[in-house]
């Protein structure tokens, strides 16, 4: 189990509470230790969404910052440890677009990598599930990695971060909104300051406008090197070659994805959610067009839907 999230004292007659970090609150005044959680997705081939709600697409199939603090100093001094997130991609199939291959969470100086259905190595040796951090049953955990869902993984820290990464090329991390979290934290998952409009952040700070020729720098701005310092099969978005569909792919990608909007069928019951609904089709129509309208990316967007 993770530890507990305040500690107690007791002296001089009475018992003072104070929240761990990752939490907020007065648990001595009886308000408890509670923390508000902002989360940022990345799935499909991929569509992302940051913690403030930008969406964008971006193609590239090369290693990425998905999010880490932009400065340690701001981390330390709010008493949380250092974390990064790093996601790889990889190329789907012969097409213009990428996957997320597997995603690297660095936490409490210990490297965990999982790789998506198959298994998860912490400092490059291969760990049974569940599994925690320090091992040892005397010990409180500051990490566990568990099973999640059908070919799942998930990573839940002492200080409320947690990742979670879905066996249908989806990840989501989830981050406390406190002090030395809020507004430091760089990479494909943005800023997280309460703004969309400043998420495209370059790693010197510089913040581009929201084009979509700027989506694919950005994103290529938050490449790094993968474990073996080589990145093979690294493409960037340009090398992808990912430019508008033709209008009669499109016409058609719009056509075979349109079963999300319909008022019958198995999505009927998601028209009610508005927005949500009209996202779920533009991702299945750009993900079919720029696939060449290929009947598994087909499948695998609509089952990421459903």
């Amino acid at each position: 189990m993770l530890l507990p999230i305040c500690y107690c004292r007791s002296g001089s007659h009475a018992t003072h509470c104070v929240c761990k970090p990752g939490f907020a609150g007065d648990p001595s005044a009886g308000h408890g230790c509670t923390a508000k959680i902002d989360s940022a997705c990345t799935e499909g081939d991929p569509h992302y969404k940051t913690f403030d709600g930008f969406e964008y697409d971006y193609q590239g199939t090369c290693p990425y910052v998905f999010t880490q603090p932009c400065s340690r100093e701001n981390l330390t001094d709010a008493g949380l440890p250092y974390f990064s997130v790093r996601i790889r991609n990889k190329r789907w199939s012969n097409t213009r677009t990428a996957v997320i291959d597997r995603v690297y969470v660095d936490v409490y100086n210990q490297s965990i990598e999982l790789i998506r259905r198959t298994q998860v190595n912490v400092n490059g040796e291969l760990v049974y599930l569940p599994y925690r951090w320090p091992p040892g049953n005397n010990s409180e955990a500051k990490f566990v990695v568990s099973k999640y869902g059908s070919g799942g993984f998930e990573v839940k820290t002492d200080f409320n971060l947690r990742v979670e990464v879905m066996d249908i090329y989806r990840v989501c991390v989830y981050v406390p909104e406190v002090p030395g979290v809020m507004g430091n934290l760089c990479g494909l998952a943005g800023f997280l300051d309460g703004n969309p409009t400043n998420d495209l952040r370059l790693p010197n700070g510089t913040q581009l406008t929201d084009t979509r020729v700027n989506e694919g720098l950005f994103g290529d701005s938050w490449i790094v090197p993968d474990a073996s310092g080589l990145n093979v099969d690294c493409l960037t978005e340009i090398q992808m070659n990912n430019t508008d569909c033709d209008p009669s792919v499109q016409l058609t990608a719009n056509q075979r994805c349109g079963v999300i909007g319909t008022t019958t069928g198995p999505f009927a019951p998601c028209t009610v959610l508005g927005d949500l609904t009209k996202r779920a089709f533009k991702d299945c129509a750009y993900d079919e067009c720029h696939s060449n309208n290929d009947q598994d990316t087909l499948c695998s967007a609509l089952v990421i839907k459903l």
